[in-house]
């Protein structure tokens, strides 16, 4: 994570895509990817075949993680 995540809306989703997660955590897609497949990340959820990510999971994990750093 380079800085703190963007903050939230109220109209933002509940369930947030690999893009939705990258942006809010101002991360590449790809390293999304390789950070939920080793556990650094919450795990998703998956609707059908999408993965999907809860706002609050990564809302947390990110303040926790921010925490973290300092």
């Amino acid at each position: 994570m380079r800085d703190r995540p963007l903050p939230p809306s109220s109209t933002d989703p509940v369930l947030l895509t690999v893009s939705d997660v990258a942006r809010l955590l101002r991360l590449s897609v790809r390293t999304v990817w390789r950070r939920t497949a080793t556990g650094e990340l919450p795990r998703p959820i998956h609707v059908g075949k999408a993965a999907r990510w809860l706002r609050s999971e990564i809302v947390t994990w990110a303040e926790g993680n921010r925490l973290r750093r300092k």
